[in-house]
């Protein structure tokens, strides 16, 4: 893998992304998506779309899709009848 993809990944990997807060992700897709694409679009979600046309009539469509959000907890015990407790992450 090229070091630039490494630093992309770990740009994007290292940002607060819990679900409800992901704001800093959502940011850095922005600044990376919008060097590429020809539109930025966001829905009330927070969802973040970057749309490339094409031009061409009729053109077939490719939609890549992924997750901003990353679990906002830590497992910290397991009891003796399986229940499991967890820390909430605190921003």
């Amino acid at each position: 893998m090229e070091q630039k993809s490494i630093a992309l990944l770990e740009e994007l990997t290292q940002a607060i992304g819990i679900s409800g807060d992901e704001k800093e992700v959502s940011r850095k897709m922005k600044n990376h998506l919008e060097k590429l694409s020809d539109e930025i679009i966001y829905d009330n979600l927070g969802s973040v779309f970057a749309v490339k046309k094409c031009g061409k009539e009729n053109a077939k469509r490719v939609m890549v899709c992924a997750h901003m959000d990353e679990v906002g907890f830590m497992l910290n015990e397991i009891g003796d009848n399986g229940l499991a407790g967890f820390i909430k992450s605190v921003l």
